[in-house]
């Protein structure tokens, strides 16, 4: 019997903001909506015409320990006018795989696999060519495998995976990272939430891993007249609003923070109409998602800030 992998997308409940700056002292830029960096990043979003082999986003170090299997082999016998998909990544056709290693795991089925093809429009070459070595990686979903990472492979990167099975990476410092709320000036405010992000800074002199895949948690706070006079925000990775991804999506949404640099996630706050306002912020990661990812783990918050909301300004009169 066929085993057959497929690549499934799964869009994470939030988008968050991938900006690193020098100094979380420095000005703060405008806060920017959801998932829109402040500083221009090289775009992820695969071209129409030559689409990404699944995962390619999906961080390596996590990749090898989340995987049940891990095999390299060589994609024979595309067909894309057969058997296609469509992904998020682009147009994916049928592979017949030829295993030539298990690097992890083992299998008796010969596999067969969705990988990036040209297809009749396409201009550019196909991202994996007949007899091209990849390396895949895949878990295990109930009774059916997934394919959540493949690679194109030369010899010397599939011994550097090799050498992460055999001694995983060490584990990531703790104390190190420190946390602020920046705003913009003046404030920007979007259907009543302020836009926002919670700055988070390495401290330390070596670079540390965090997860920011999860659902952030507002909350106001009110007076005795039911009067709101603060705010906050609670990030905490993997809590979500709805069930969990797979832990191999939440390996896509690791970032690397440089020493004594820091990583911008952007946050909304509720606010009042206008008014003073004191802000607060929390962030943290599990011991058991570090643990399955080699991130730093522990929890932060914020110093609080404080800050007054503008009265809304009038509309201008019409021009006559």
């Amino acid at each position: 019997m066929t085993t057959r992998f497929a690549f499934a997308a799964f869009t994470l409940a939030l988008a968050c903001t991938l900006a690193l700056a020098q100094d979380a002292a420095s000005a703060p830029p405008a806060a920017q909506p959801h998932g829109v960096s402040d500083a221009a990043q090289p775009s992820t979003q695969p071209q129409a015409t030559a689409p990404d082999l699944p995962g390619d986003d999906c961080d390596l170090a996590a990749a090898v320990a989340l995987a049940d299997s891990i095999i390299v082999a060589k994609a024979a016998d595309i067909d894309s006018a057969k058997q296609t998909i469509e992904s998020r990544e682009g147009t994916f056709g049928l592979a017949h795989l030829s295993v030539s290693r298990w690097l992890k795991g083992q299998a008796n089925d010969k596999p067969v696999a969705y990988l990036p093809v040209v297809t009749a429009d396409d201009a550019d070459p196909p991202r994996v060519a007949v007899n091209a070595t990849v390396v895949m990686f895949l878990a295990r979903d109930g009774e059916s495998p997934i394919l959540f990472k493949a690679l194109a492979a030369d010899d010397r990167t599939i011994a550097s995976i090799a050498d992460l099975i055999k001694t995983p990476p060490p584990a990531q410092p703790a104390g190190t990272l420190g946390c602020d709320i920046l705003i913009s000036d003046p404030p920007a405010i979007m259907a009543g939430t302020l836009l926002a992000a919670l700055a988070l800074t390495n401290n330390g002199d070596q670079p540390i891993r965090i997860c920011v895949a999860g659902s952030p948690v507002n909350g106001v706070i009110t007076d005795a007249n039911n009067k709101i006079t603060g705010s906050d925000v609670r990030f905490e990775a993997d809590k979500f609003n709805a069930a969990p991804p797979p832990d191999y999506e939440m390996a896509r949404q690791i970032v690397t923070i440089p020493a004594k640099r820091t990583f911008r996630l952007a946050v909304g706050y509720a606010v009042p109409e206008t008014g003073p306002l004191t802000l607060t912020g929390h962030f943290s990661v599990s011991q058991s998602l570090a643990d399955k990812l080699n991130l730093w783990q522990g929890s932060i918050d914020a110093k609080p800030h404080a800050i007054v909301i503008p009265a809304p300004q009038p509309p201008p009169p019409p021009q006559p």
